[in-house]
């Protein structure tokens, strides 16, 4: 038997692998979806603000940036549909929160600087620290009111 539930905008919990894909998939989709589209509205802002669209520090284009927010939200969606389970552990948050970090700063590392072992090197080490310490912090709080055995 199947225990899962998809409580609105909150992580699905799940007793088991055996969760249909399309809840996950939507659910995994959704927020990254909604972080890429908050982040490209936050880009173009701040073009519109300076009035370019361009950014020669970045050596990056507005439509780069957006690019990459997109990009990046879809890796991570996907990552999030078929490895949610994780978060039910401890390690597993942490695991999951370093793989999605590494996406994301690869991704972004790569519209930047392009294809360099530099770049998948940082974004290993970020990922790492920044996803694999933003997963425990959720994770604890998550589970904060949890009983735990002596």
């Amino acid at each position: 038997m199947t225990f899962y539930s998809f409580p609105s905008g909150r992580l699905p919990h799940s007793k088991n692998r055996h969760v249909p894909y399309r809840p996950r998939f939507k659910w995994g989709f959704s927020w990254a979806l909604f972080f890429a589209t908050a982040y490209s509205i936050i880009a173009a802002a701040i073009a519109l603000l300076q009035r370019r669209t361009y950014f020669p520090e970045y050596s990056a284009s507005l439509w780069r940036i957006i690019a990459t927010h997109y990009i990046a939200s879809i890796l991570c969606g996907t990552a999030l549909a078929y490895l949610y389970f994780l978060f039910d552990r401890r390690w597993g948050a942490v695991a999951l929160g370093s793989l999605l970090g590494f996406l994301s700063y690869a991704a972004v590392g790569m519209a930047m600087f392009g294809f360099h072992l530099f770049v998948f090197l940082f974004a290993l080490f970020a990922g790492l620290l920044v996803g694999g310490g933003v997963a425990l912090v959720g994770y604890d709080e998550e589970h904060k009111n949890d009983v735990h055995a002596a």
